[in-house]
């Protein structure tokens, strides 16, 4: 049988703060779960589904980014895009002594997000 699988070599994210040289994508879809458990749920938790919103996370080798950046941003990577406003809410920095400054940015789309 072939595989389903998708390469990543192809990813591509574009307007994002300013970023440069970026790799390690993450993009997570992401769904509040409430608690809608009554006494009569027979024991059992029950949940509805509330807000739905995409986080995002990447490493970053050039430009810094700035905190607080708000974009558009697009990301795709085998066929898959998610595009709409993002927010960089962290800039963190690992500076090893053998190797080259990085930057693991996270934030979220703010609004409406295309997944597509």
């Amino acid at each position: 049988m072939a595989t389903s699988a998708i390469s990543g070599k192809d990813a591509s994210a574009s307007n994002v703060g300013g970023a440069t040289e970026i790799r390690n994508i993450t993009v997570e879809e992401i769904v509040d779960l409430l608690d809608a458990t009554s006494y009569d749920s027979g024991g059992n938790r029950e949940y509805v589904q509330g807000l739905q919103g995409v986080n995002f996370s990447w490493q970053n080798i050039g430009t810094k980014p700035s905190r607080g950046s708000n974009a558009s941003m697009e990301f795709a990577s085998g066929g898959n895009t998610w595009s709409g406003t993002g927010l960089i809410g962290n800039v963190s920095s690992a500076i090893p002594v053998d190797g080259v400054v990085a930057y693991d940015v996270t934030g979220s789309f703010t609004g409406s997000v295309s997944i597509s």
